[in-house]
């Protein structure tokens, strides 16, 4: 937590706006997926059927698939795979046609710190299947990222949450977006995105009244004792 902190006040000086953000993300409203490490693909093959299978990319993102072998889709888009695929089945099978399907992502996530009720390691795409990650769907805001989260936590200080976007900071006020509407702060978010919802200066401050609490009670009931005495 600290080293986010840490990270946010680094870059706190250069942050970009949310409608720099909006504007960024307005042709992104269809996550443009993108094959990455350890995704789990759907090869089926027109017209031989029985070579239909599931494939998973590698750590250097190749998948192996039947007659064709090892071949390397890392960054491709679906339809990039599919027409290098065909292409690749023509040679092997006369009018063969491939078609890619999305079964499970583990390679675009995001990241949720702070006061949230479930930080952690959140999936952008299609539901993920195994693993301890949870899948956030597509098309996916902020605010709706922080109710996936489990909604945040009353120490939450809503009216700054930041979001970390490669070399970017930018300070979103999400209790507008809640109270107001103001839809041009509920940014679209990408892979990689973090989200860091800060705490309460009132919530550090209970909390240190709470420390000091006991200490004062018994400082108090020591001089009531000196003086009875």
């Amino acid at each position: 937590m600290r080293r986010i902190s840490l990270i946010i006040l680094t870059f706190i000086i250069g942050c970009a706006s949310a409608q720099e953000f909006l504007i960024d993300d307005s042709y992104q409203k269809a996550l443009d997926y993108r094959a990455g490490p350890g995704d789990i693909l759907t090869i089926l093959i027109w017209p031989e059927k029985e070579l239909t299978q599931d494939v998973s990319v590698d750590s250097e993102g190749y998948i192996l698939v039947p007659i064709v072998g090892r071949v390397k889709v890392l960054g491709m888009k679906k339809s990039e795979m599919e027409k290098f695929l065909t292409q690749e089945y023509r040679k092997y099978i006369k009018g063969a046609y491939v078609r890619v399907e999305l079964k499970e992502t583990r390679s675009q996530k995001i990241i949720i710190l702070g006061e949230v009720t479930k930080p952690g390691i959140y999936y952008l795409g299609r539901v993920f299947e195994g693993g301890k990650g949870l899948s956030i769907g597509e098309n996916m805001r902020i605010l709706e990222a922080i109710a996936l989260a489990g909604g945040p936590k009353e120490s939450a200080r809503l009216s700054s949450v930041y979001l970390v976007r490669g070399n970017k900071v930018v300070k979103i006020n999400v209790t507008k977006i809640i109270t107001k509407g103001c839809q041009e702060n509920n940014v679209y978010l990408r892979p990689d995105d973090i989200i860091f919802v800060p705490k309460h200066i009132m919530a550090n401050i209970n909390y240190a009244l709470k420390q000091l609490l006991p200490s004062l009670q018994t400082y108090v009931l020591t001089k009531e004792r000196i003086f009875t005495d």
